[in-house]
C-alpha cells in the first residue's frame, strides 16, 4: 500500500513538473494589431526559440531572427533590438538580406539600439522575417554577468501606437576574447590529435618489432644443429 502511495506521489511530481514546463513555453508576443517573435542561433543554422539563455565570449558573433506580423492594416509597423550599457554590449555585424521595399532602417548600432527598422503601409496578414548577424562587443560592460537583448515592436494604425516588449535572448558574457578561446581550443585539439597519432604509431612500431623478433628467432632456430638440443 505504501509502495502505491509512493508511485502516485512520484507521478504527481512528474505531472506538476510537466505542467510547469508547459506554462513557461515560448510563445510569440501578441496583441489586437499584430504579433512578433524571435529566435537565437550561434551558427545561423540551429535555432532556439525565445527566450533563450546562452553564454557568449567577447567578440563572438551570433544571429537573431525576428518575425513581425500585422493583424490589421497599419500605417507603420516598427521594431528595434535594444541592449543595455554604456558601453553597450552588442553591435550589428551584417544587415539582413530580405529587406522589403517598404522598409526603412532608422538606426544601426547607435546607443541602446542595435537595429531599428520600420515598414510603411502594411496590410493585414503581411509578415516580415529578417535574420541579423550580431556580435558581443569586446568592451562589453557586462563581463561575467548576464544581460538581455530585447525586441520592442510598435504598431501604428494612423491614430495611435501600441507596442510590445519582450526579451529575445539573455546572454551571459564570458571574460575572454572569442579569438583567444578559438586559438586555445585549436591548440588543445592539435595536442590531443598529436597524442593520438603518437600512440597509434607506437602500437604500429611495436607490432613491427614483434614481427621482426619473431622472424629473427625463427631463422636462428633453423641454423642451430639438432644435436645441440640433445646435449
Amino acid at each position: 500500500m505504501e509502495l502505491k502511495k509512493t508511485y502516485l506521489f512520484v507521478i504527481l511530481i512528474i505531472l506538476l513538473f510537466s505542467l510547469s514546463e508547459l506554462s513557461v513555453a515560448n510563445e510569440p508576443a501578441e496583441n489586437k494589431r499584430g504579433l512578433c517573435d524571435a529566435w537565437f542561433s550561434k551558427d545561423g543554422i540551429n535555432w532556439q526559440n525565445t527566450t533563450t539563455r546562452t553564454s557568449l565570449y567577447l567578440g563572438q558573433t551570433f544571429y537573431l531572427k525576428v518575425l513581425v506580423k500585422a493583424k490589421i492594416d497599419l500605417k507603420f509597423l516598427r521594431y528595434q533590438l535594444t541592449c543595455y550599457g554604456p558601453p553597450y554590449d552588442f553591435e550589428l555585424i551584417k544587415q539582413a538580406r530580405d529587406i522589403s521595399e517598404n522598409s526603412i532602417i532608422l538606426q544601426e548600432s547607435m546607443g541602446r539600439s542595435i537595429i531599428n527598422i520600420a515598414f510603411e503601409d502594411v496590410k493585414a496578414g503581411e509578415e516580415y522575417i529578417q535574420v541579423w548577424k550580431l556580435c558581443v562587443k569586446p568592451n562589453s560592460s557586462f563581463v561575467n554577468g548576464t544581460t538581455p537583448i530585447n525586441l520592442d515592436s510598435f504598431f501604428f494604425n494612423g491614430n495611435d501606437e501600441e507596442n510590445m516588449l519582450f526579451t529575445a535572448v539573455s546572454v551571459s558574457i564570458i571574460d575572454e576574447l572569442w579569438e583567444e578561446y578559438q586559438k586555445e581550443s585549436q591548440i588543445k585539439s592539435d595536442d590531443n590529435q598529436s597524442g593520438e597519432d603518437i600512440f597509434k604509431l607506437s602500437v604500429f612500431e611495436i607490432l613491427i618489432l614483434i614481427h621482426g623478433l619473431s622472424l629473427i628467432l625463427s631463422l636462428n632456430y633453423k641454423k642451430v644443429p639438432f644435436c645441440y638440443f640433445r646435449r
